[in-house]
């Protein structure tokens, strides 16, 4: 995904328009697993999630699981493969 394509999706989770999101295997990192928790975090209202398949690292993963922690709305969280990767270490 591109910066333009990221920006809209950021702009439909900040208005509360999106129920789901499948961002897995775009090379986010740490940082943009940031970003999207400091988005959930003022205004979530997505049911579900996947991430997985980002090069997200410890950091990255603590950060998405304690602001996914902390909703009411969210029933599925996938970090598939990268949840593998930091198990394995």
């Amino acid at each position: 995904m591109n910066y333009s394509g990221w920006m809209k999706v950021a702009n439909k989770i900040e208005k509360k328009e999106l129920i789901g999101l499948n961002i897995s295997s775009n090379n986010l990192g740490d940082k943009g697993v940031s970003k999207i928790a400091e988005l959930m975090s003022r205004n979530w209202k997505l049911e579900w999630l996947s991430i997985g398949n980002n090069n997200i690292g410890d950091e990255g993963v603590k950060v998405i699981v304690d602001v996914a922690a902390s909703t009411k709305t969210l029933k599925y969280l996938d970090l598939s493969i990268t949840l593998d990767n930091f198990i394995r270490g």
